[in-house]
């Protein structure tokens, strides 16, 4: 799991990659500008990462509230 988010992690369309509890394992934000786009992010970035079994997506339509600048919950920090 560490590696697989790693290499998502690279990815220069994703805003952010979270390790989560649970199922998914990996939570990867990412932007697109259009369904081409969307798709070939899918198809060549995320699918082909060494260790992805399954990709789910769920798109947000509209941001209502996106807020930043919260406390690192990481117990080493």
């Amino acid at each position: 799991v560490d590696a697989v988010a790693d290499d998502l992690a690279k990815m220069e369309t994703a805003t952010s990659v979270v390790l989560m509890l649970g199922s998914p394992e990996v939570q990867v934000v990412f932007n697109a500008h259009d369904r081409t786009e969307l798709l070939h992010i899918l198809e060549h970035d995320i699918a082909c990462v060494d260790g992805v079994r399954r990709v789910e997506l769920h798109t947000a339509i509209d941001i209502r509230k996106y807020q930043t600048g919260f406390a690192s919950l990481d117990s080493s920090a």
